[in-house]
């Protein structure tokens, strides 16, 4: 259901990210709270999905 709590909760979830994990031009790519540098994944490494506000936006980074 559509409400004011619902509602909430979307906005925590994308101020959390937008914060954190999102890239920013004018950070050199970086997010406003600061990323830790991600190491050069192996040759076996592999790509992982992460689904940001329901599946509205996808995050990705690499497993070992």
């Amino acid at each position: 259901m559509l409400n004011e709590r619902h509602l909430l909760r979307v906005l925590h979830e994308y101020i959390a990210h937008y914060n954190t994990t999102r890239p920013h031009r004018s950070l050199a790519l970086d997010s406003p709270d600061g990323r830790a540098p991600q190491p050069k994944p192996s040759p076996t490494a592999t790509l992982v999905k992460h689904e940001v506000l329901g599946g509205l936006h996808n995050e990705y980074e690499w497993a070992t």
